[in-house]
């Protein structure tokens, strides 16, 4: 009984409420309005992230450098157009052990066979250091800066040559003929 008497009152007091009669298509369009936006909001923060992905590296100045352009660690994010990566050669076996990398017009050896090309090379070993002593071991050279590095740089036989100490334990050398050497000097990122 008391609940019938509850139902009753309550009956009796929402009776005089009225609801406006489109109210279910108002909260229907609503929810579609939500779920747009929701959808809309989604897409466009993947659209954002591949973007963000591909520009910032190059608004940066420091786009992807691809994989045949990296040499022990070292990164060469500039070489003159052109340019192919030539067929790796065994490292050399003498005081310094290195890998080097060579770039020509051809994709043969331009120091040996002519044409324009680039020379990158990374030497390590724990003798390096960063002095004028140790840059004289290695190699000869008038002292000079070249990118804001310092090193040593020479002519031999129309081959430019520069190489300096950007960490101890590490020399980086470049070659360059027919091509601009300080370009790619530039370009060179060895991380950490």
């Amino acid at each position: 009984m008391l609940e019938h008497d509850l139902k009753a009152a309550m009956t009796a007091e929402t009776a005089d409420l009225m609801i406006a009669p489109d109210l279910a298509e108002r909260v229907e369009q609503r929810a579609r309005r939500t779920r747009w936006r929701t959808r809309l909001a989604a897409l466009l923060a993947t659209v954002l992230a591949a973007a963000g992905w591909w520009l910032v590296p190059q608004v940066a100045g420091m786009g992807a450098v691809p994989a045949d352009q990296i040499i022990d660690g070292v990164q060469v994010t500039h070489l003159p157009p052109g340019l192919i990566r030539a067929p790796d050669e065994p490292p050399d076996e003498d005081d310094f052990p290195g890998v080097s990398a060579l770039w020509s017009t051809g994709g043969g050896k331009p120091f040996v066979d002519g044409g324009d090309g680039i020379s990158v090379s990374v030497y390590r070993s724990a003798d390096i250091e960063n002095t004028p002593a140790s840059l004289d071991e290695f190699g000869a050279g008038e002292p000079r800066e070249i990118a804001g590095k310092w090193g040593r740089h020479g002519m031999m036989m129309g081959i430019e040559v520069f190489y300096w100490v950007p960490r101890p334990g590490m020399i980086v050398m470049v070659m360059a003929v027919g091509s601009e050497l300080e370009p790619v000097v530039e370009g060179i990122v060895v991380p950490g």
